[in-house]
């Protein structure tokens, strides 16, 4: 039994473990991420409509905010400017049901998800390629 692969091994992207051969490429690291983006929009399928809506206003802003420098990848993102995203998300989506406390809160929710997901997912490609 051959224990911890060698840097040189490492550096090939190739190792023997237990006799199965491992191989860590760029495609593998794909081929899991889209799986884990296609359980993702599965299960935002459930969300009941109002939900699927506000996401779609979400995923719009966090994509102007996706590149390097952003606050939304800061290891501390400002809570005030996580708010004024809220408040512009929420003036899109408030004539649902303005008297309601928690629509707000469901933007809120939504919001710091899909800001999770995203720096996750940015944290992973950084410690995977780079």
């Amino acid at each position: 039994m051959k224990g911890l692969p060698t840097f040189e091994e490492l550096q090939k992207g190739l190792y023997q473990k237990d006799d199965e051969l491992s191989i860590w490429l760029p495609e593998n690291f794909m081929a899991d991420e889209n799986r884990y983006e296609d359980d993702i929009l599965y299960m935002r399928r459930m969300y009941p409509a109002i939900g699927r809506e506000i996401t779609e206003f979400v995923e719009d802003e966090c994509d102007k905010m996706e590149y390097a420098g952003s606050m939304m990848f800061d290891q501390y993102p400002d809570k005030l400017s996580v708010m004024k995203l809220v408040d512009r998300i929420y003036e899109k989506v408030k004539y649902h049901d303005e008297e309601s406390p928690y629509l707000k809160c469901m933007v809120q929710i939504i919001l710091c998800d899909e800001m999770h997901h995203r720096r996750s997912r940015y944290h992973r490609k950084r410690r995977y390629f780079f």
